[in-house]
């Protein structure tokens, strides 16, 4: 009776290192963006973090009047002669009428600055990265509590399949 124990105990001691093991090259070996799971956490918080942003600057020619600040402000949007115009991608059709009026505004010498497109794609990236590495270091250590708990689990399992292998045995032998 005292050698069942000792099964029992070794079989549970190999289901949590085996599993920990798996658990651990699947959600931290790999950098966030290259595996499975950490790939979709990382564009979900991108996509939250990305920002495409309109900021105004001064023209290349009052550049050398003000050498501290060329540019300013973070738009989302912005109204040029009653048309609002939304930073979405950067990519404006020449045929629209918000880049029609963009460029007009931009080419017209009357204006000391222009408005020019930009995105926070560096700043998205880094955050992206650090929320999906401390995320996927929970899923881990969750990964962890569920093992444990389930370590019961592997001397159930073994008593299945032998159970299951026995029936089919038995089964083959009256064919």
């Amino acid at each position: 009776m005292k050698e069942v124990e000792e099964i029992k105990k070794i079989r549970r001691l190999s289901y949590v290192i085996i599993l920990t093991i798996l658990s651990y090259y699947i959600f931290l070996t790999s950098y966030p963006k290259d595996n499975l799971l950490g790939k979709q956490i990382y564009k979900y918080f991108y996509s939250i973090n990305f920002e495409p942003y309109f900021k105004l600057c001064l023209k290349q020619k009052y550049l050398e009047l003000l050498i501290d600040r060329q540019c300013s402000g973070r738009e989302k949007s912005i109204k040029i002669n009653n048309v609002v115009i939304y930073p979405e991608l950067g990519i404006f059709s020449s045929l629209s009428n918000e880049s029609n009026e963009l460029q007009k505004f931009n080419s017209d010498p009357k204006n000391r600055y222009e408005y020019k497109y930009d995105d926070n794609q560096f700043e998205a990236h880094d955050k992206a990265i650090k929320i999906t590495e401390i995320f996927m270091w929970v899923i881990f250590l969750l990964s962890l509590l569920v093992i444990w708990l389930t370590r019961d689990l592997s001397i159930y399992g073994i008593t299945l399949i032998n159970k299951v292998g026995k029936l089919i045995s038995k089964g083959w032998k009256k064919i």
